[in-house]
């Protein structure tokens, strides 16, 4: 069972989140994602350089889900609840905050 964190502490099944908190959480990690690959690193020396540039390349290769460890199962669920045409209500309103992760 996946567990999503709120920034206030609260814990919620992935299964249990409304669709509106899964999407935003999933545009969320999207948009991190992005920023954390916008630009590659810039090194001085050709080890540090060698090095940040294989964390870069393993970040940009692993996508969002290299940013969050439970992306995946977020993105299934969104895709199960399409297929099966499930809605779940509006239970809380979800932030885009890092810290929440």
């Amino acid at each position: 069972m996946k567990i999503w964190r709120t920034k206030d502490g609260r814990k919620i099944r992935v299964y249990d989140l409304s669709d509106r908190h899964l999407e935003n959480i999933i545009k969320c990690v999207e948009s991190q994602h992005e920023k954390n690959i916008s630009s590659p690193p810039m090194f001085q020396g050709e080890m540090a350089e060698y090095y940040g540039q294989q964390e870069y390349d393993g970040l940009v290769e692993a996508g969002p889900a290299g940013t969050l460890a439970i992306y995946d199962d977020l993105v299934q669920e969104q895709e199960r609840r399409k297929h099966e045409k499930i809605t779940v209500e509006e239970k809380i309103v979800v932030g885009c905050e890092k810290d929440a992760w």
